[in-house]
């Protein structure tokens, strides 16, 4: 955390810094630095809100702390996004007076991270407790065989990429069927309203009910159903009302989707660390996100209409469902704690065996 705060805060001081350059190739070549240096330090925290959730709370409120943390990036996005046009104006300077407001966010909440512990005192649950370091090596070793880790992650990686990509080309998606400007960006804010309340929603239910494996196929279903019923409408703007129900239904099952994989990621390959499971799922997610951008380049007709692509992510969505309908593996994690809900009686057996190994 505080190499990302640090990086963060020298990327955004360099793309600020560069209206001082008279040159424009000066100007142009300190931006792209400071913009690789915020692309840099994205990775250190890709993992945080999965090991910061297993490192502070107890089985009762991890999945709800992980999603708060998971939110905080597509929050911020749209928080940029919705106050960036507010500030720059047709004057080029504003374009300097926002890297000024973006470098005092960045040294404001890039600070905190120099003034927060690791981990608490006392570990808030056994599986914390017990938890022996594995290395890389012999951590991917024993992930590579677990076929439920690599059936969530397929799970994660398309619904996540999904996202993704709709987010950045919703326009592309549904204006050259007739749509405006302002209802693909309705569209927009839908979808993502509905995945802020739904992951609080869900968060909030499964870390009292325990049924995390039930959950991702019911959130796999809506993203599956909610993204088929925004295809068929955006094709048709007679049925803009569906074109938003779809979005919100999708984005309801979409973006709980993410905190949950996450989390049972950790749950299937424990006693593995989080920084190793979740790093494979974001890579995974990363993969399929530039796949779907290269068929998005292909798939547009004369007319700019991208009806391939949205059928080709609705089929997707559909093996996927039907793909999260085989991951029924063992909750390690919740094994060792000793929960009941939705753990097998053998589970424990299992888990306890696994770490006393590696102990």
């Amino acid at each position: 955390m505080m190499v990302t705060a640090a990086v963060s805060i020298i990327g955004c001081l360099i793309r600020w810094l560069s209206f001082a350059v008279s040159d424009q190739t000066g100007q142009v070549a300190l931006l792209h630095v400071g913009h690789i240096m915020l692309g840099a330090a994205c990775p250190f925290t890709i993992s945080a809100p999965t090991i910061t959730a297993a490192a502070w709370f107890s089985g009762d409120g991890r999945l709800l702390a992980n999603t708060v943390m998971t939110l905080a990036a597509p929050l911020s996005a749209a928080l940029a996004t919705g106050v960036a046009p507010l500030i720059v104006t047709d004057d080029l300077s504003s374009i300097d007076t926002l890297n000024m407001y973006a470098f005092i966010a960045a040294v404001v909440l890039g600070l905190p991270a120099f003034l927060v512990y690791d981990k608490p005192p006392t570990p808030p649950s056994r599986s914390e407790a017990e938890k022996n370091p594995m290395t890389v090596k012999d951590s991917l070793k024993q992930i590579a065989g677990n076929r439920y880790f690599w059936i969530l992650t397929t799970v994660f990686a398309v619904v996540t990429a999904v996202l993704n990509v709709t987010s950045t080309i919703i326009s592309s998606m549904v204006v050259p069927y007739g749509y405006t400007e302002d209802d693909s960006g309705n569209i927009a804010v839908a979808a993502i309203a509905s995945g802020l309340v739904g992951a609080i929603i869900v968060g909030a239910i499964l870390d009292r009910t325990k049924k995390h494996r039930l959950g991702i196929k019911i959130m796999a279903f809506l993203a599956f159903v909610g993204f088929t019923l925004f295809t068929v409408a955006a094709m048709n703007p007679d049925l803009s009302v569906m074109a938003f129900v779809g979005a919100a239904i999708f984005g309801f099952g979409g973006l709980p989707s993410m905190a949950l994989s996450m989390e049972l990621g950790v749950e299937c390959s424990y006693p593995i660390g989080e920084n190793v499971s979740t790093g494979i799922q974001w890579c995974a997610t990363q993969f399929f996100s530039m796949l779907l951008i290269i068929i998005s380049n292909y798939a547009r007709n004369a007319d700019g209409q991208m009806g391939i692509l949205l059928i080709v992510i609705s089929a997707c969505l559909f093996v996927v469902f039907l793909v999260s309908l085989l991951f029924n593996p063992r909750n390690r994690r919740m094994a060792l704690e000793g929960v009941k809900t939705e753990v097998r009686e053998e589970d424990v057996e299992m888990t306890t065996t696994t770490v006393e190994e590696k102990s």
